[in-house]
């Protein structure tokens, strides 16, 4: 059986070795195939007839021209394994290729030179072919020895370069900006700027030893210069989508440059600034302390250079808002050793509108403060907090109990400023029946608020007193000087500064004839430089049409001017404005009594020291005009409204039903423009009784909790409850509403 299976396999072989294809017949198919197809059957020839001259040349050449082609970066092993293999077929030919061998089989040379004989005919002399072998041999050889190192210097300097971009990208994905890096940065941080230094400096040296050794060995696909571009815009530069190692000009984004400006930005800028703030911080913790019981204690100031850099580093920053609210608390105590119980009342009020006014600001301190903290602010100043506050958890405690502080106070100064501001309106002179003959007049020194309808011939009422600077006194009332017509009749005296008596001018006004035919009374009066105005409000006496009449006299009873007014509503307040020498007056309604239910018009006119006409005003309101102010660039209207509407149109309305009353401000310009409208508006009925201006910052609105109906019950023992202070922009400082 053995003998059998050994006999089929000779007869196979036999049969095999028949079958394989002569380099004869292989060779004309050669010149039809592709370059892999070449490839392909010469290895299979060569498997079986290892040692034929010209298959091992051929190959040698097809394997040459694949590691010439191949790209010697991108395609490297490729390269490398043509390049073995064509240094290991050269070695061969130069064994087995002959000068006979070529001259007996030129035909297979011959197409690979192109060469002619003497005839014209294709030949390939052997010392060419020898040539080319040697060539061959000594090329695969060399690329061998040289292109490893290039390749090693190539790749690492490629590789060290990605790792400096993904670097650069992590620390770009991390911190929002270089004011970022600097607030968070650490020793963690400051080991990845080491890192990437280091990443680039090694990608710029092998990539140095890689132009070296192409310089001593050239790829012909590949002669490249290099680029450094420095980081100028962080976030916009260094960031790599793309490598460009492969293109003749390779870029470099200085990574180490950067990385040295963020490191020496932080040695000079930041560090230097946290110790300024741990010093100003200090600092200011002293004089707190101190500012309570010491009103001599001098405030400490922030220093402008930690200002400056905190904004320029710390956008929204936490230590900056601490600072703040510390600096100015220290102001806001200093003022506080101020209140004394012995300070006269116009003081008091002072005193209390501007420690509203500084509350109000520790109060807006504080929030910018509260505002800041997060967790990004937390980290930035971890060691600020933990000298200080003991962390985060002790700066909430810290916020926590300011804000009680704050709170509490402002309680404390509305109640004080509140109660001073009654006193204020409750302060007169004694009630006495003091009266000072002026002329063959007794003219009553103290005010009388309503007039009999059974007032008496010659018998004089006081209902307005004004005291100017200089200690004169001006009184403006009525009388019945006639019995025949038996008519009302205003007045106007002067008290001399020393209390002697000076003047007294009645002034007996038509409504609209020669004839007096109205009972007139002075329904406002305002002091000037020169002596005083007045408005007198006429009634007819059969009629009761109305009329009114601007008088302005100086203080020896010489009349500068007396001008009849177009508007015949009553007159509710009238200003002097010193600055442009002009008058300003307010119109509601045409009875004393005002009509809230029902929308007219509020007028409001500038008349100036000639008695014309400058600017007039029209607003439109259901409700009451209870003042007019003079503040620093224009004017302050104030009442209670059921139907108002601001400055964009939109409408508020109370109650009407019940009564319900809201107080309204009307902020006017120097030229009576309306600027804004402020309804105060509550679910309660508030009833503005009177308004008080302290100063510019401190326009006081002093209210009773009361219906339309129920305010014309009050009396002067009814204190007014709720309050509201507002400044000349009508912004709302505080409020009990």
């Amino acid at each position: 059986m053995k003998k059998i299976l050994t006999l089929l396999a000779i007869v196979i072989s036999v049969a095999s070795y028949a079958q394989r294809t002569k380099y004869k017949d292989l060779f004309p198919e050669l010149a039809t195939m592709s370059s892999s197809e070449q490839l392909s059957s010469l290895r299979d020839f060569l498997g079986y007839e290892l040692d034929h001259p010209n298959a091992n040349f051929r190959l040698a050449l097809l394997h040459e021209k694949y590691y010439l082609q191949a790209d010697p970066l991108t395609q490297y092993e490729s390269v490398m394994a043509h390049a073995a293999e064509a240094s290991k077929r050269f070695l061969k030919s130069k064994q087995l290729v002959t000068e006979q061998q070529v001259r007996s089989d030129n035909e297979y040379y011959a197409p690979i030179f192109g060469q002619l004989d003497s005839k014209g005919k294709l030949y390939a002399p052997f010392p060419l072919v020898q040539t080319k072998i040697q060539n061959g041999y000594d090329s695969a050889n060399l690329i061998q020895q040289k292109l490893p190192n290039i390749y090693k210097a190539f790749t690492k300097s490629v590789n060290q370069y990605d790792k400096a971009v993904k670097l650069f990208s992590t620390i770009n994905t991390t911190y929002k900006s270089e004011e970022d890096i600097l607030m968070f940065y650490n020793d963690e941080f400051n080991g990845q700027l080491d890192q990437l230094s280091m990443h680039y400096d090694s990608a710029l040296v092998y990539f140095q030893q890689y132009q070296t050794l192409t310089a001593e060995y050239p790829l012909k696909k590949y002669k490249q210069g290099q680029t450094v571009k420095e980081i100028k815009t962080y976030r916009l530069d260094g960031l790599i989508t793309k490598m460009t190692f492969l293109e003749s000009n390779v870029v470099f984004w200085n990574y180490k440059k950067w990385a040295d400006q963020i490191k020496q930005t932080y040695r000079k800028e930041i560090l230097p600034m946290k110790l300024q703030l741990f010093n100003n911080h200090r600092s200011l913790d002293a004089i707190l302390a101190k500012a309570a019981t010491d009103p001599s204690a001098k405030p400490a100031k922030i220093e402008k250079a930690l200002i400056y850099n905190l904004n320029n580093y710390d956008k929204n920053s936490l230590a900056l808002a601490l600072l703040r609210y510390k600096a100015f608390k220290q102001e806001w105590l200093l003022k506080t050793t101020a209140i004394t119980t012995d300070t006269l009342l116009n003081q008091q009020l002072e005193l209390y509108s501007t420690l509203i006014q500084q509350n109000r600001i520790a109060d807006s301190l504080s929030r910018m403060v509260q505002a800041s903290v997060n967790g990004e602010s937390v980290t930035k100043h971890k060691d600020f907090l933990e000298v200080f506050y003991k962390g985060s958890t002790g700066l909430q405690t810290f916020l926590t109990e300011e804000r009680k502080i704050i709170d509490n106070s402002l309680n404390d100064y509305q109640g004080v400023l509140r109660l001073n501001l009654l006193k204020l309106l409750d302060e007169s002179e004694p009630m006495t029946n003091k009266y000072l003959k002026i002329g063959a007049s007794n003219v009553p020194l103290f005010v009388t608020d309503t007039i009999s309808k059974t007032l008496g011939n010659n018998f004089l009422v006081t209902t307005k007193k004004l005291l100017s600077a200089d200690g004169s006194m001006y009184l403006f009332g009525v009388s019945k000087p006639d019995k025949k017509a038996n008519n009302l009749v205003p007045y106007v005296a002067r008290v001399n500064p020393d209390g002697k008596a000076g003047w007294i001018q009645n002034y007996n006004l038509s409504v609209d004839s020669a004839v007096v035919d109205a009972n007139s009374i002075i329904a406002a009066a305002v002091l000037t430089q020169e002596g005083c105005a007045f408005v007198v409000n006429s009634a007819h006496l059969s009629r009761g049409d109305k009329a009114n009449t601007l008088i302005y006299i100086t203080e020896k009873k010489e009349e500068k001017f007396k001008k009849r007014l177009k508007e015949t509503a009553i007159v509710r307040d009238l200003i002097y404005v010193e600055e442009s020498n002009t008058f300003v007056m307010s119109f509601k309604g045409n009875s004393e009594e005002q009509n809230f239910s029902d929308l007219e018009n509020m007028a409001v006119m500038s008349i100036n020291a000639l008695g014309d006409l400058v600017w007039r005003s029209d607003i439109a309101v259901a409700g009451t005009l209870q003042n007019l102010l003079r503040v620093r660039d224009g004017f302050v209207l104030a009442g209670n409204y059921t139907f108002i509407k601001d400055t964009k149109g939109k409408e508020y309305r109370t109650r009407l039903a019940s009564g319900q009353s809201n107080p309204y401000l009307i902020k006017l310009s120097e030229r009576g423009d309306v600027q804004r409208v402020l309804p105060l508006a509550s679910e309660k009925s508030i009833y503005l009784n009177t308004l008080v201006k302290v100063n510019d910052g401190s326009i006081n609105l002093l209210a009773y909790e009361a219906t339309f109906d129920q305010a014309k019950g009050k009396t002067a023992a009814d204190k007014p409850e709720k309050h509201v202070m507002v400044n000349y922009e009508l912004k709302v400082i505080c409020s009990t509403l």
